[in-house]
């Protein structure tokens, strides 16, 4: 082959070959960026509504009107800027299925229980006992949730006291407890825990310990969070998402987030507080004993266990009302009263009524709402906390809890999936 046939070959083959590969690699890009990534999550200045219509939560209150007279003092002294729309989820409630009774009857041997003595109480309900220890344990199998109790009103049950652990202490052995008997998850394990010392009364009710020393057990509270926004960095500035968290997604790190179609975004994360009844008490409660042999070995007296599943990604995002509309409903007497208590007062027992003469907002925050009764979608709520003057130099804390979602802006095809302009078109 002569160089001027060599020369020609290569020529041919850039015509052929590299040419088309360049023009298939422009066009690509170009096709990129005009067409928007189909995971750009845009619905946080649009909700989607793709949950489809959602029904309006209720919140139980402990009493009965606004309480008292407002004022407004928190930090930035006004009422906060924050997000218009927001992430919910849907539960996933696995139902009874065959293997529901063994998988109670797996849980029960595992908590210490004989897990074929058991007794059936409801079509759904189980419960096993240790008569020697005065324990029961109800487990109802359709959603696993868990209630190991301790009977102290038949006569006094050693909790070995004296050996009590640090709360530090208690924290880390209830955490362990649920993770070997795997009943600890990890939007549970990356949450938060609370404390609160327990005195046993004569009775055999719990109060609030005022020491250590005082208490008979330590009660552990998990709490746990949930994405409010999941967000790309392009939209932290748009006014949808709200003045008050803007520095905040700014600080956060970009996370990379698999989306159902298997693509990945690289977006920011803004997560909040879940919240039960109480705003004090977690939706997993653990109370810890005194330590039988060492004083690494500690004892559990009881377990409230509330197995409530929420799929990973958010089905829909939703418009809210404003902050201002919120706060407009607790001092009209609108919003759910859900604490209410003196400062130094006992948190364990139940709120008694009693009157208020002023009351001072100093917080207004976006959470969401997982009562202990089972539902099937986790919705947002505004939290309003304050300081409550009860007069003669008695001061202490409120919650409000306010639904957070503009249920009248869901339109009544939510949910829907439209066809693409393109297809319809075509049909």
């Amino acid at each position: 082959m002569t160089l001027t046939e060599a020369a020609n070959i290569t020529h041919k083959g850039i015509r052929f070959f590299i040419v088309p590969i360049s023009l298939i690699m422009v066009i690509w890009l170009f096709l990129g960026l005009m067409r928007p990534d189909p995971d750009l999550p845009d619905k946080y200045i649009t909700p989607d509504y793709m949950c489809g219509p959602l029904p309006e939560i209720k919140i139980p209150a402990i009493a009965e009107g606004s309480g008292g007279n407002f004022s407004i003092e928190t930090t930035s002294g006004a009422i906060p800027d924050l997000p218009k729309v927001v992430n919910v989820f849907r539960y996933e409630h696995p139902g009874q299925s065959l293997l529901a009774l063994q998988e109670a009857q797996h849980t029960a041997d595992l908590l210490g229980f004989e897990p074929e003595e058991y007794t059936r109480i409801s079509a759904t309900e189980y419960q096993w006992k240790i008569p020697e220890k005065k324990q029961t344990l109800v487990i109802e199998t359709s959603n696993q949730n868990i209630s190991l109790t301790t009977d102290f009103t038949s006569g006094p049950v050693d909790t070995h006291a004296n050996t009590l652990p640090s709360e530090e202490n208690a924290k880390t052995t209830a955490m362990q407890y649920l993770q070997t008997n795997s009943l600890l998850y990890k939007d549970y394990s990356n949450g938060t825990q609370r404390t609160y010392l327990i005195q046993i009364t004569a009775d055999g009710e719990m109060r609030e310990a005022p020491s250590l020393s005082e208490a008979q057990l330590v009660r552990v509270d998990f709490f746990r969070n949930r994405d409010l926004m999941t967000i790309v960095p392009d939209l932290i500035g748009t006014e949808e998402v709200g003045s008050t968290l803007q520095e905040e997604l700014e600080d956060e790190k970009v996370s990379s987030l698999q989306t159902e179609d298997s693509g990945i975004i690289e977006v920011k994360k803004y997560a909040a507080s879940i919240y039960n009844e109480s705003p004090m008490f977690g939706n997993i409660t653990v109370y810890v004993g005194g330590s039988v042999r060492t004083n690494s070995d500690y004892e559990i007296f009881g377990i409230e266990h509330r197995n409530w599943f929420l799929e990973t990604l958010a089905c829909g995002t939703y418009r809210l009302i404003t902050p201002q509309q919120a706060v407009s409903k607790v001092q009209n007497g609108e919003a759910s009263l859900v604490h209410l208590l003196e400062k130094r007062a006992d948190r364990i027992v139940p709120y008694e009524e009693t009157s208020v003469e002023q009351m001072t907002i100093l917080e207004v925050t976006l959470g969401y709402w997982e009562p202990q009764d089972k539902q099937n979608y986790l919705q947002p709520i505004f939290i309003i906390r304050g300081e409550a003057d009860f007069g003669s130099d008695v001061y202490g804390d409120f919650y409000y809890y306010v639904p957070a979602i503009d249920y009248e802006s869901i339109p009544p095809d939510a949910g829907v999936v439209k066809p693409a302009e393109d297809q319809t078109e075509a049909e």
